[in-house]
């Protein structure tokens, strides 16, 4: 390092490494700003960009869903039902066997009247307590397994839903 003469004053100084250091540092204040912000709408968890709702081709019912989650943290799936698309005090929806492999169901809101086991799904009969309103069915999760999930929730006579949901550590 070459002491060299400002003014009165000999100082030592490196101004190259000076430089280097702080496009660093503006690098690194950089990424936390971007990291705090992602954390703030939601990218690692609950948040704006987190909840995801997927409807029917008819918007007979929707799924309200998680598409960022945490492994073991607590979730929820929320199935909603419109008027007219339940036949009858009845509802039969149903949840595929591979999600449903890759999470814990803690509880339900209602309880299921039933369940029933299929070859490739789930059916739970929900007797609806008023039949032409809006219903919401909701089913609190834990999530097992880590990365991409695929599942699918369908009601009797309709076509099922996809959503995809991504799992952190």
């Amino acid at each position: 390092m070459a002491i060299e003469r400002v003014g009165d004053l000999e100082v030592a100084q490196d101004l190259e490494f000076q430089r280097r250091s702080w496009r660093l540092q503006r690098i690194g204040w950089a990424v936390t700003c971007f990291v705090l912000l992602a954390a703030l709408v939601g990218v690692f968890g609950q948040g704006p960009v987190s909840r995801m709702t997927a409807s029917s081709e008819d918007g007979s019912f929707q799924v309200t869903y998680s598409r960022l989650g945490r492994h073991r943290a607590p979730d929820s799936l929320e199935i909603h039902l419109q008027p007219g698309t339940i036949q009858g005090d009845k509802a039969r929806v149903w949840l595929d066997r591979e999600y449903l492999q890759g999470v814990t169901i803690e509880t339900m809101f209602p309880e299921p009247e039933s369940v029933e086991a299929g070859p490739d799904r789930i059916t739970y009969v929900f007797e609806l307590a008023q039949s032409g309103k809006p219903t919401t069915l909701t089913f609190e999760l834990l999530s097992e397994g880590m990365g991409w999930r695929e599942g699918r929730v369908g009601i009797e006579n309709s076509g099922p839903l996809r959503f995809s949901q991504f799992i952190y550590p």
